[in-house]
């Protein structure tokens, strides 16, 4: 959990060192994240067939969390302490 934390606080740090948009942050942090995510799908997948119900729900849940991900990293300048 420290990592994670860590992970988390250092975001806002580069996210201001790379100067670019919330939008393209969380573009990129879904991709790079989504072959690390289908790695460890795959064995569940195989194990367990899913229904195409099941699919639909989580491409949903992923539209979410993307969109989750586009308004918190939108959000991290209008932090009180954001020192730039």
């Amino acid at each position: 959990m420290a990592v994670g934390a860590l992970c988390v606080s250092a975001s806002a740090v580069f996210l201001a060192l790379a100067g670019t948009t919330a939008a393209t942050a969380s573009v990129y942090r879904c991709a790079l994240a989504l072959p690390v995510v289908a790695l460890a799908a795959l064995p569940e997948r195989r194990r367990h067939r899913p229904r195409p119900a099941d699919l639909v729900r989580d491409v949903l849940a992923g539209v979410l969390f993307a969109v989750d991900m586009l308004f918190w990293t939108a959000a991290i300048p209008r932090c009180s302490g954001w020192p730039w």
